[in-house]
């Protein structure tokens, strides 16, 4: 039984599809809108786009917090995923 639950388990990851993918290559900026929550307050974090510290890779870049303890927020202009909401299920929100 716990065979075929392992197994009905990786045939469901092995069929997912991404529906949003950001690379955070150079441009970034112009596919993301950056929020004014907490701007006012002072409390508004921004983000930097980086290879980090110890990249193996000094090409490959990813977006890092530039301040820590701040609040960050930036939205995707156009993703594409509003037209797929119908299939997905609740909005997942992730607190860092």
């Amino acid at each position: 039984m716990l065979r075929l639950l392992v197994l009905v388990l990786f045939l469901e990851i092995s069929v997912s599809e991404i529906i949003f993918e950001e690379r955070f290559e150079d441009g970034w900026h112009s596919r993301w809108v950056k929020s004014d929550w907490k701007r006012a307050e002072g409390k508004a974090g921004s983000f930097k786009h980086t290879a980090g510290k110890w990249s193996g890779d000094p090409d490959d870049k990813g977006i890092q917090t530039a301040v820590d303890a701040k609040h960050l927020c930036h939205i995707c202009k156009d993703s594409g995923v509003q037209q797929q909401r119908q299939n997905l299920g609740p909005p997942v929100f992730y607190k860092v």
